[in-house]
């Protein structure tokens, strides 16, 4: 029953265990492959674990094989923090293909595309969660800081501003 192993996902997540919760995540997948809900919470569940792995001072990275003379290479963390985000990324564009109108998957990816300097499509994401939800407050603040940051800074103050009549 892909409910349970998605319900399964949330409870491990809650106790930060990320690998149990992604391989459950990923049968109910296997088992909804249109499960909107599923493919948002393993690219927030995959964010927190690329996250936590770049803040640990013991980073441990998987190892491929080489081929025949079985020497075995670590991925560089910049490698592999690459491909982590690729992943979410394709799991974040499933979710906006399935359900276009979900503004969060908008801002999440956003949000990816910012820590990864890509801050032009950053502020396009951010502009597209603003357009499916006119009172996302933390999508006209990330745009906002995002824009000054890239010296726009009118288009970064009217956000800020927009963000503060907002609430925030």
């Amino acid at each position: 029953n892909a409910d349970l192993y998605f319900f399964r996902a949330m409870e491990f997540s809650l106790v930060q265990d990320f690998n149990s919760s992604l391989e459950d995540l990923n049968k109910a997948l296997s088992l909804r492959s249109d499960f909107v809900l599923a493919y948002f919470c393993r690219a927030n569940i995959r964010f927190k674990q690329v996250e936590y792995q770049k803040n640990t001072l013991t980073e441990t990275l998987p190892k491929i094989n080489s081929g025949k003379n079985e020497k075995i290479k670590t991925l560089s963390s910049e490698e592999q923090y690459k491909f982590d985000s690729e992943l979410i990324l394709r799991d974040y564009d499933k979710v906006i293909e399935l359900q276009p109108d979900f503004a969060f998957a908008y801002f999440n990816k956003a949000n990816v595309l910012s820590t990864q300097g890509d801050f032009k499509s950053a502020i396009s994401q951010y502009s597209k969660a603003i357009e499916m939800d006119a009172d996302f407050a933390e999508a006209y603040f990330n745009r906002g800081l995002t824009n000054l940051f890239i010296g726009e800074d009118a288009k970064g103050k009217a956000d800020l501003s927009k963000a503060g009549e907002l609430g925030i």
